[in-house]
């Protein structure tokens, strides 16, 4: 379990999938990040500012057409 934010930033995350916002529950390469806060700011590696809502509505988006693509396979 990593409580310390600047270790947690110094990780560079790879997301998967993200699956609510409040608390922040975020499927990643190497486990799971669940966040309970009372404010939030994530950044890309750009500087870019990124809302958690956005991060669900482009992994919802990317699984439903991954799962589209593939439906019938295997």
């Amino acid at each position: 379990m990593i409580s310390d934010l600047a270790e947690l930033s110094r990780r560079e995350l790879e997301i998967l999938s993200v699956e609510s916002e409040s608390p922040a529950r975020v499927h990643c390469v190497g486990g799971m990040l669940v966040a309970d806060y009372a404010d939030l700011a994530l950044h890309l590696d750009t500087g870019t500012p990124l809302m958690i809502a956005r991060l669900i509505e482009a992994s919802d988006s990317y699984w439903d057409g991954w799962e589209a693509r593939h439906a019938g396979r295997g």
